[in-house]
């Protein structure tokens, strides 16, 4: 069923906290002070970097009479990312160099895929220093990568939230993200509470990292029409991880996060409701050679 692809795709946004089907800005970016030296995206020397990155989401909704329906969405790739220096943010522009994907649904229909050929051109990026992003260049994208991977999502796995000031080991930080999207006649409200901690310090092929473990608390609320029937969905979760960030090249080295999602998915006009989904999702990125 398309309706059960469209609101899984939504779903997929909150548990990997990477994808997103719709087109629209990525979140609006909060307020900043100008780069100071510390803890954030500060001016650096150009670079380039290689990532190899995982995600995978297992789901299930309790569908009553039509039994339960599993979905399975996986993705890996490599990302090619080159920054260049810009008055209060940087400019990065991300290539992928390799990907695969796809998205199998038991309630009916092929299962679909994805490579890098559907993927043309390069995405520009702005990242401010607390690490907010703003899009500047979209690739051209086949329908198969947005049922996939999504489109603008994928991104943000590439960089962390930071407090964009001198901090010492032990500090905190916490910050708030909303997203809202609407595609094919369906509005998709995504929230996240992120709570970062530099937890130590440790030392990877001769470079000091900055251990951050994160938690977060996401809410997620679809609603609209698709093919004509009225859904709705709301789930709430939490997800929690671990980022290494490397103080000297300024740059994300590694992140690795598990969530878990439960909520309910309504069809009001056929008299479906409060139908439970729970959905767990695990996602990877590296730095490729630390």
């Amino acid at each position: 069923m398309k309706l059960f692809r469209l609101s899984m795709l939504s779903l997929l946004v909150t548990v990997t906290g990477c994808a997103s089907k719709a087109t629209p800005a990525l979140t609006p970016a909060p307020v900043e002070t100008p780069a100071t030296p510390g803890l954030g995206y500060t001016a650096k020397e150009p670079a380039t970097y290689t990532y190899d990155f995982s995600d995978t989401t297992v789901s299930e909704i309790n569908a009553g009479p039509a039994g339960t329906i599993h979905v399975n969405i996986g993705m890996r790739g490599t990302a090619d990312l080159a920054f260049e220096p810009s008055p209060g943010e940087q400019r990065v522009t991300i290539t992928f160099s390799a990907f695969s994907g796809s998205f199998a649904n038991s309630a009916g229909g092929a299962s679909v895929t994805a490579t890098a050929a559907d993927i043309r051109g390069p995405t520009v990026i702005n990242v401010r220093p607390r690490g907010s992003l703003a899009i500047v260049q979209r690739p051209e994208v086949t329908t198969a990568f947005r049922t996939v991977a999504g489109a603008e999502g994928i991104y943000k796995r590439f960089f962390l939230q930071l407090p964009n000031r001198a901090v010492q080991v032990g500090a905190s930080w916490t910050d708030t993200t909303y997203t809202e999207e609407t595609n094919e006649g369906v509005t998709t409200k995504v929230q996240n509470i992120v709570h970062s901690t530099w937890t130590r310090d440790t030392t990877v092929a001769t470079h000091t990292l900055n251990v951050i473990s994160f938690t977060s608390e996401r809410t997620l609320e679809v609603s609209g029409l698709s093919q004509g029937v009225n859904i709705v969905q709301k789930l709430r979760g939490t997800a929690s991880g671990t980022a290494l960030w490397d103080p000297d090249r300024r740059t994300l080295v590694g992140r690795s996060e598990t969530a878990q999602l439960n909520g309910t998915f309504d069809l009001p006009a056929m008299n479906m409701l409060n139908m439970p989904i729970n959905a767990g999702g695990r996602s990877s990125t590296r730095l490729r050679g630390g």
